[in-house]
This record gives structure tokens, C-alpha cells and sequence, in this order.
């Protein structure tokens, strides 16, 4: 573990519609950047969370880590998300009493009686989310090794070595939640530019999720129908302007707000 903690490690965060990839190295009093790129990718390379094109996607790595900034990026050690679309999630109710082997036992036991996986077939891990003197709150996520496997061989091409497999919205409740939100129920909407996730958190863990394939490329196409203009000016201004209902601007937030409306879409923006 010293000598992993002694080397830069990569941080990937995939999506159908961009790469970003953040270098970090041991600093004085904790791990500073070291270097960052980010990458918009052609069309139909990412669908869905699956990788759809791994000699592209491994080349197009390739070339973010060697025009990365301030410094190019070596092969090495990464870390990567797992979108959520692609992640199976449930919450168990477990005796407290219970942990180690027999804990493990008792939920792959109750994953096999209630639902019908083959474990051959996943990668899956679970976390103790929650607990009290009787019972604890289990939550168990599992991904088809198909999905998983092309993200771990497509980084290897790429002479990327994962160390580690993260979960989309566990990430993002590490990145935005802190100590303010301890004991809290807190939603979480991350609006992408063809899914939202609407992530419910207790007491800084995981406790729903729910995923809508609409996202922020919807509300552009529509700001640049209804405007008539370029999108690339729709997207601008949306970023610019959002739900801010100011004065000239609320035309575009009303836009937008439309488009919540529609799905039901909490009224948060972060495109």
C-alpha cells in the first residue's frame, strides 16, 4: 500500500458524451495535481455506460494522457467510475450481530433467494450503510463482468493498470457531500447530456437512486429550436444563464424549467 500511496494515480471519469482524467501525486500534507485533460467523444464510442468501440476508446486515452496539463500523463496506475446505468443496486436489512464471512454469506444468500443472477456472471461488492443495536442497513451493487471487463481491458491497451473500481453516484456523494450533511437526507441531481441521475443520500451513503434518460443535451436542443440559434450559443447560454429567471434571461430558464417540469426533474442546475 506505501508504494502505491508514493506513485501517481490517474482518476477516469467516463461518459457517453466525455473523458475527464485528473493525475494526483503525494504532496506535502495531501495528494496534489499533478495534471488534468479532458476529452468530448465522437458519437456512439460510449453508449449507455458500455464501452461500444474499445480500439477507439484505448487510442483516444492515449492521446489525453500525452496532451494532458500542465504535464503530459505516464502510464500507470488509475482509478475509474462505473456509470450508474450500468450498476444493479439493492439495500438489505441484516442482525446486527452479523459480520466477516457470515455477513457475506447472509447476502449473497439473499441476492441468490430473491433475484435471479447468476454470480459467475457479476462483479459485485456491498458496503455497511447504516447501523443500530438489532439491525444494519447493507447495500449491495453488482455489474454484468461483460460491461466491467471492456472498461479493464480497454484501459490496459491504453497501458493504463486499474487499482480500483468506483460506483458513479458514490463518487459524486465523496466530491459535493461534507459535514453539514451528517444525519441529513440529501438529493443530489447530476444532469448529464443524456441522463440525469437523481441520487438520494443518508447520512453521507447511498440510499436511492434513479436514473432518467433525458439530460442537459435536451434542454440545449430546445433553448436553440425555440430561439432560433446555433447550438453551440444555446449550450453557452444555458450554462450562463440556467434557472435564474433574471429580467431578458428568463426566456432561457423557462426553457429550461419546462423541461423539469416535464420529467419531473428537481428544479437544481448543474449541467
Amino acid at each position: 500500500m506505501q508504494s502505491i500511496l508514493k506513485q501517481k494515480i490517474i482518476g477516469i471519469d467516463f461518459s457517453d458524451y466525455s473523458i475527464e482524467l485528473l493525475c494526483i501525486e503525494k504532496g506535502f500534507w495531501k495528494p496534489k495535481i499533478y495534471a488534468y485533460s479532458r476529452c468530448i467523444l465522437p458519437p456512439g464510442v460510449l453508449f449507455d455506460g458500455a464501452i461500444q468501440y474499445p480500439a477507439a476508446l484505448s487510442g483516444i486515452l492515449k492521446k489525453m494522457m500525452l496532451s494532458a496539463v500542465p504535464n503530459f500523463m505516464k502510464n500507470g496506475l488509475c482509478v475509474f467510475s462505473l456509470p450508474d446505468s450500468q450498476v444493479f443496486f439493492h439495500e438489505f436489512i441484516m442482525p446486527a450481530a452479523l459480520g466477516g464471512k457470515s455477513l457475506r454469506q447472509a447476502i449473497l444468500h439473499e441476492v441468490r433467494t430473491k433475484f435471479p443472477m447468476k454470480f459467475d456472471d457479476l462483479y459485485y461488492d456491498f458496503i455497511v450503510s447504516g447501523k443500530n443495536h438489532d439491525t444494519q442497513n447493507i447495500l449491495f451493487f453488482a455489474a454484468p463482468d461483460y460491461i466491467l471487463e471492456k472498461y479493464i481491458q480497454t484501459l490496459l491497451d491504453a497501458g493504463l493498470t486499474p487499482i480500483a473500481i468506483d460506483v458513479e453516484s458514490m463518487s459524486i456523494g465523496r466530491s459535493l457531500l461534507n459535514s453539514r450533511d451528517r444525519r441529513k437526507d440529501v438529493l443530489i441531481a447530476d444532469i448529464g447530456s443524456r441522463y440525469t441521475n437523481i441520487i438520494v443520500y443518508n447520512n453521507y451513503e447511498v440510499s436511492g437512486i434513479h436514473i432518467i434518460k433525458e439530460g442537459g443535451e435536451k434542454s440545449t436542443n430546445r433553448i436553440s429550436e425555440q430561439l432560433c440559434i446555433p447550438k453551440a450559443e444555446a449550450e453557452v447560454i444555458k450554462k450562463q444563464i440556467g434557472l435564474s429567471f433574471h429580467g431578458q434571461e428568463s426566456e432561457v430558464s423557462e426553457i429550461v424549467a419546462d423541461i423539469c417540469i416535464e420529467k419531473k426533474l428537481p428544479l437544481i442546475q448543474l449541467f
